[in-house]
């Protein structure tokens, strides 16, 4: 039986504040082992870091409710219960939880952050999507149609041409054969309706980014063909302070790749 939501917490060396994590669509929380193991590490990290999988993945129950469909909201809703479970802030004057969402994650900790300014420290968004043309949704609703008709099977074998270069996948088979077998055992029940919530994207953040907090880092990679850097410079530049940048030779997935 699922969890609601399925929550990891690990404790770290340091007396940071708590960190968030939230994955892409598709994926689980492992997407950020190897970033959390180097952060577990670091005597000036987070004193907590947790993971958990977003409604319908890994093993986080979908929406149970057959005549509700899953929606942004609800995603955010489910990021704030998580945050509001971190362990009390140590260390002095740290205050509230940082987070970082990727993709998917992206759009729910933009979504969160900006219209519960009060909730987060720093806030980073990473390789999501924004303003989107014509071709670039179309692509995104192309992808739902495969996926709803074929399965995951060809959706993860998309997805790994599009988000690692030849060389990376020769480099680094394993990673590319994890993140191909975690795509191809997500549940489609729980994919298809939140891939319908990244296509339909959050209409409203254009006019809700002002509200950010200063401490918000866009970045993306210079070879994601989905979550360009345009868009990331865009986003920054419509939130108080904001900071972009963009990762030299890395794609869709830099937890992984870098």
């Amino acid at each position: 039986m699922p969890d609601p939501t399925h929550v990891v917490t690990e404790t770290g060396a340091g007396d940071g504040a708590p960190l968030v994590l939230v994955h892409g669509v598709g994926l689980d929380h492992t997407m950020w082992d190897l970033v959390v193991e180097r952060l577990l590490a670091r005597p000036a990290g987070p004193s907590t870091i947790v993971r958990y999988d977003l409604v319908g993945h890994g093993r986080s129950a979908p929406v149970d409710d057959p005549t509700h469909d899953l929606t942004l909201h609800d995603c955010i809703d489910q990021l704030l219960a998580v945050a509001d479970g971190c362990p009390d802030m140590v260390g002095p004057g740290v205050g509230r939880p940082d987070v970082v969402g990727l993709s998917l994650g992206g759009t729910v900790v933009r979504g969160a952050a900006a219209r519960h300014p009060d909730r987060f420290r720093r806030v980073v968004v990473a390789n999501t999507v924004f303003d989107r043309d014509h071709a670039q949704r179309r692509g995104n609703l192309d992808r739902l149609r495969i996926a709803r008709e074929q399965g995951m099977e060809p959706i993860a074998d998309l997805a790994i041409e599009r988000w690692f270069n030849d060389e990376f996948r020769t480099a680094h088979p394993d990673r590319v054969a994890l993140v191909h077998r975690r795509l191809v055992t997500t549940d489609l029940t729980g994919y298809l309706p939140a891939y319908r919530v990244f296509v339909d994207g959050d209409p409203a953040i254009g006019d809700l980014l002002p509200g950010l907090t200063d401490q918000t880092l866009f970045v993306t990679g210079d070879r994601d063909t989905g979550s360009t850097a345009t868009m990331t410079h865009a986003m920054a530049a419509l939130a108080p302070a904001a900071i972009a940048r963009v990762m030299s030779d890395t794609g869709h997935l830099p937890p992984i790749e870098r």
